[in-house]
């Protein structure tokens, strides 16, 4: 009885050891898992270090333009790049059928040329700057 578990046992144990020994099924695993560690590190240390150098980026972009509005006498921006982080404005809509005054007619059109330039700049540079694992 005991050399029949004995017997048992070592065939558990090779049955394991094949396991462990196939070369193919080795490599396989191994690029498996060098694809989830690309992710696994975008989203561990080196995240905190890319989303605070993208804001940074951001804010910098937005204070450019803002300065640049500043220097030509335009009125300041309704709607910055940084107002995208939270989530997606509401597109500002031009109205050609109400009565407004000319000086309304031109702040909504500012106000839509402010949505449109921060939308598709943050967009731009997130296409920039995303690893490309995405």
């Amino acid at each position: 009885m005991q050399e029949a578990y004995e017997c048992e046992l070592a065939s558990d144990d090779e049955e394991v050891g094949e396991d462990y020994d196939s070369d193919d099924d080795g490599e396989e695993e191994n690029e498996e898992s060098d694809q989830v560690l690309g992710l696994e590190r975008f989203n561990g240390e080196d995240y905190s270090m890319w989303r605070d150098k993208v804001i940074t980026r951001i804010e910098t972009l937005d204070e450019k333009y803002q300065r640049g509005l500043l220097k030509k006498d335009q009125p300041e921006a309704t709607v910055v790049m940084m107002d995208f982080l939270d989530g997606t404005l509401e597109k500002p809509v031009i109205s050609v059928s109400e009565e407004v005054t000319q000086e309304e007619a031109k702040a909504r059109r500012w106000r839509h040329q402010h949505w449109t330039r921060a939308r598709s700049e943050l967009l731009n540079l997130f296409n920039q700057a995303l690893p490309n694992v995405f």
